[in-house]
C-alpha cells in the first residue's frame, strides 16, 4: 500500500535533481561563453574595454600604499566662523609666521565631527571657493597672491587635506580669505580644520598667532586657535614601514620627578621639538598610553642646565595629550606655552599677538616630569620619539639619551631613532607630496573603475542582444536559480535563529529549571538513600548536557579568533571596569607573544577569571587588589591577591559559579587555587598548546 507513494517520493527527489543538474550545465555553458568572448589575453574584447584595463592595472600597481592614510578624529574641531545671512559673504583669517619664509606648499584641512549617530562627518562648513594671500605687513597694503581657486567635488568631500603649492614664494604674513559658504537651515558659515604652512620640512605656521573675521570660541571644541593646534584629520607623518621599538619607558615613577635628557653633541639653533606619545601593541586600545601628565621642557648650552630657557610649562595642572598626535612645541610660541600669552587677537581691528620667532641655541634638552599618566596603574612614564628640528633637521636622530628601563621593545635609545610605536616617521613635506599623489592616483583609479562598469554594461548589452533566445533561457534559469537559492538560504537563516533562540529558552532554561527542583528536593529529604543518589546522578547528567548545548550554541554564534597579547589586554580593561572602586594594580609579565588562542581555551579562561572578579567585588568587599599577569611557555597563570573578607573552599556554599570555574579549568587542562594568609590568594593556571 505504500510502494506507490514512496516512488512519488522518489520521483519528486530525481526530478529536482536533474533541475539542478540542469543549472549547473547551464551555468557551464554561460562560463564557457564569457570564457570565449572575455578571455585573459583580452584578443576578442573590445579595444576601449582592453584600454581600460590595461589602464586599471596599472595605476592599481602605483598607488602609493605606503602612505599611512585615514581621516582622524581630532580631539577639538578646528575654526568655526559666525553665521551670516547670505553665502556671498566674506571670512577671512591671518597668521603671523613672526617673519619672512620662503613659502614651499599651503595647506587647509578641513574639519571633521561627529553627527548625532556619532558617525565622522568630513568636510563640514567647507567653503567653495578659497584666496590665499602673503604680505609683508599685518594690514596687508601689498598683498602678493599665492593661490586662488574654486574647490572641485573631491576636494569638498572633505577626506583629503587642500593643497596649494606656492612654489618658494616669500612672506610673512599669510591671509585665507573664505567665500561661497556653506549653508547649514539658511545660515552661511564656514570652518576649517587646520591651517598648515610649510617651509622647507616643518609647519611654520603651527601656534603662531592669529586674527579673523569672525569666530566662534567654545571650550574644546570651536576657536581659532584651534586652526593652528596640530589637530586635524591628518595623523602623524608616518610610512607602512613598522617599528621594532615601542620607545622610552620608566616604570618606577615614585621617584617622581623624572628627568629625560638629550645630548645634541654640539650647538644648534633650535626651532621645533616634538613629543610622539606611546602606543604598545600591548595596551591598542590606549593611544597616549604613559604619557607625561605634568612637566616642563628645557634647553640649555651646558648640561647643569645652569641657566636653561623653558619651552614649555604644564606643572599647574595634568595634560591630557590622550592621542596618537604628536606634540609640537614651536621654539617661536615659548610664551603661550609658558606664560599663557593670548594667541589671537580678540577683534580684527586688533593688532595680532606679538610673538617672538628666532631660534634658541643650545646643545641639551631636558622634559621633567612631575606627574604621570592617571589612567594606569600602577603608572608609567612613555614616549615613542623625541624630535628636535634645527631649520629642517631632525638633530636628536640618533644621539645620545638619558637611561630608562631596557627590554625587547623598550629603550633610552629607542626615543631618537626615527620611529614612532608603529611606523616609521618622515618628514613632513615628502609625507603631504605623497598623500597628494595617492589622492591622485585614487581619484584616476576611481574614474577608470567607473568606466570600465560602463564598459562591461554595453558588452553585457551586446551578449544578451547577439545570444538569442538560448542565452537569454539560461541567464534566466540561472536568475530563478541564484534567486531560489538566495530565498532558500534566507529561510534556513532564519530557522537557524529561530532554533538557536528557542534552544536557550526551551532546552537551556528547562535544564537549569530541572536542577534547581532537584535540588530542592535534596535538601528537603532527611536520609541519604538510594534515590537521593539517583537525584544527584540526574542532577550531573542535566547538567552535563546543558553545559554541551551551550558549548555549541556559542561555537556556531562566534567562532572568533584573538591574539595572546590582545587577549591580555581585554584582561586588563576588564579589571580596570570591575574593580574601579578599588585600589587596583594590573602587572604583565614583558614580551607577551602574539600567538593566536583557540575560541574555547579563550572563552574558558576569560569567564572563569570575569567570575572570581565578580564574587570578589559582590563578597569579598576589598580596598587593595593586584593581579599578576604571566606567560611562560606553555604556562599562563592569574594571580588575583585581595585584602578583603575570608573565607575557606572547603566550608563555604558551593553555588554555580566556583562549580563552573573547576570545571571550566578541567576542560583546558588547568586548575584553579585559592591561599588564606594575611590576604587572600586566587590563582588560576593552565597551558597553551
Amino acid at each position: 500500500m505504500n510502494l506507490l507513494p514512496d516512488r512519488f517520493s522518489r520521483w519528486i527527489a530525481e526530478s529536482r535533481r536533474w533541475r539542478l543538474i540542469l543549472l549547473v550545465g547551464g551555468l557551464g555553458m554561460l562560463a564557457l561563453m564569457m570564457t570565449l568572448v572575455l578571455r585573459v589575453d583580452g584578443r576578442w574584447l573590445p579595444a576601449e574595454v582592453r584600454r581600460l584595463q590595461q589602464e586599471e592595472a596599472y595605476l592599481s600597481s602605483t598607488v602609493d600604499r605606503d602612505v599611512l592614510y585615514e581621516p582622524q578624529d581630532p580631539l577639538r574641531a578646528g575654526f568655526h566662523t559666525r553665521y551670516q545671512d547670505s553665502a556671498d559673504a566674506n571670512e577671512w583669517v591671518i597668521v603671523d609666521l613672526g617673519k619672512e619664509f620662503a613659502l614651499d606648499r599651503i595647506v587647509l584641512a578641513p574639519t571633521c565631527i561627529r553627527d548625532n549617530n556619532n558617525r565622522l562627518v568630513t568636510g563640514y562648513g567647507l567653503p567653495r571657493h578659497v584666496k590665499i594671500e602673503a604680505s609683508d605687513t599685518e594690514d596687508f597694503a601689498s598683498p602678493r597672491l599665492l593661490a586662488e581657486r574654486q574647490l572641485n567635488a573631491s576636494e569638498t568631500t572633505g577626506r583629503y587635506p587642500i593643497q596649494f603649492v606656492s612654489h618658494g614664494r616669500r612672506g610673512r604674513f599669510i591671509r585665507v580669505t573664505l567665500s561661497e559658504l556653506a549653508d547649514k537651515d539658511g545660515q552661511y558659515f564656514a570652518s576649517l580644520g587646520e591651517l598648515i604652512v610649510i617651509s622647507g620640512n616643518r609647519n611654520v605656521a603651527q601656534w603662531r598667532p592669529l586674527k579673523t573675521s569672525s569666530s566662534i570660541e567654545t571650550d574644546m571644541r570651536w576657536s581659532v586657535e584651534f586652526l593652528v593646534d596640530e589637530f586635524s584629520i591628518l595623523s602623524a607623518p608616518q610610512i607602512a614601514t613598522p617599528s621594532s621599538t615601542d620607545g622610552y619607558l620608566v616604570r618606577d615613577t615614585l621617584t617622581l620627578p623624572h628627568e629625560i635628557v638629550v645630548d645634541l653633541g654640539q650647538t644648534y639653533d633650535i626651532d621645533e621639538l616634538r613629543l610622539y606619545p606611546a602606543q604598545p601593541k600591548s595596551e591598542p586600545f590606549t593611544p597616549g598610553w604613559g604619557f607625561p601628565a605634568r612637566f616642563r621642557v628645557e634647553v640649555s648650552q651646558t648640561a647643569d642646565f645652569a641657566d636653561p630657557t623653558v619651552l614649555l610649562g604644564f606643572e599647574g595642572f595634568d595634560l591630557r595629550h590622550w592621542t596618537d598626535r604628536p606634540l609640537i612645541i614651536p621654539v617661536g610660541t615659548r610664551p603661550f606655552f609658558t606664560r599663557n600669552q593670548p594667541l589671537f587677537a580678540a577683534s580684527p581691528s586688533e593688532s595680532i599677538p606679538e610673538m617672538p620667532v628666532d631660534p634658541v641655541t643650545a646643545r641639551f634638552v631636558k622634559v621633567y616630569v612631575s606627574g604621570s599618566d592617571s589612567r594606569l596603574s600602577p603608572p608609567v612614564i612613555a614616549l615613542a620619539e623625541l624630535q628636535v628640528f634645527a631649520g629642517n633637521e631632525n638633530v636628536a636622530l640618533g644621539k645620545s639619551v638619558s637611561a630608562s628601563e631596557t627590554s625587547e621593545r623598550w629603550s633610552s635609545s629607542a626615543l631618537v631613532d626615527g620611529f614612532n610605536s608603529r611606523w616609521k616617521l618622515i618628514p613632513d613635506y615628502d609625507w603631504l607630496v605623497r598623500i597628494k599623489r595617492r589622492q591622485f592616483d585614487e581619484q584616476a583609479l576611481q574614474k577608470i573603475r567607473g568606466e570600465l562598469g560602463n564598459a562591461y554594461s554595453q558588452l553585457w548589452r551586446r551578449l544578451a542582444a547577439g545570444g538569442g533566445a538560448t542565452i537569454l533561457v539560461i541567464i534566466g534559469s540561472l536568475t530563478w536559480g541564484m534567486t531560489s537559492e538566495r530565498a532558500r538560504a534566507k529561510r534556513e537563516t532564519k530557522r537557524l535563529r529561530d532554533r538557536i533562540a528557542s534552544d536557550l529558552h526551551d532546552d537551556i532554561g528547562s535544564n537549569l529549571g530541572t536542577i534547581r527542583l532537584i535540588s530542592q528536593t535534596i535538601l528537603m529529604n532527611p536520609h541519604c538513600d538510594d534515590e537521593l543518589r539517583q537525584d544527584i546522578h540526574e542532577i550531573a547528567k542535566i547538567a552535563t548536557e546543558t553545559s554541551d548545548s551551550m558549548r555549541d550554541i556559542l561555537w556556531l554564534i562566534k567562532p572568533t579568533t584573538m591574539n595572546l597579547d590582545e587577549f591580555v589586554g581585554r584582561l586588563r580593561q576588564t579589571a580596570n571596569r570591575m574593580l574601579g572602586h578599588c585600589q587596583l594594580q594590573v602587572d604583565v609579565t614583558e614580551n607577551i607573544p602574539a600567538m593566536e588562542v583557540s575560541v574555547a581555551w579563550r572563552r574558558n579562561v576569560f569567564l572563569c577569571y570575569k567570575e572570581l572578579l565578580h564574587n570578589l567585588q559582590k563578597h569579598g568587599h576589598p580596598e587593595h587588589v593586584s593581579i599578576w599577569i604571566e606567560y611562560r611557555a606553555p604556562r599562563f597563570q592569574i594571580v588575583i591577591t585581595d585584602d578583603g573578607r575570608k573565607f575557606h573552599p572547603a566550608t563555604v556554599h558551593r553555588g554555580e559559579g566556583l562549580a563552573n570555574i573547576e570545571k571550566r579549568m578541567r576542560e583546558i587542562g588547568g586548575h584553579i587555587r585559592f591561599v588564606q594568609q594575611d590576604r587572600r590568594v586566587a590563582t588560576l593556571q593552565t597551558k597553551i598548546s
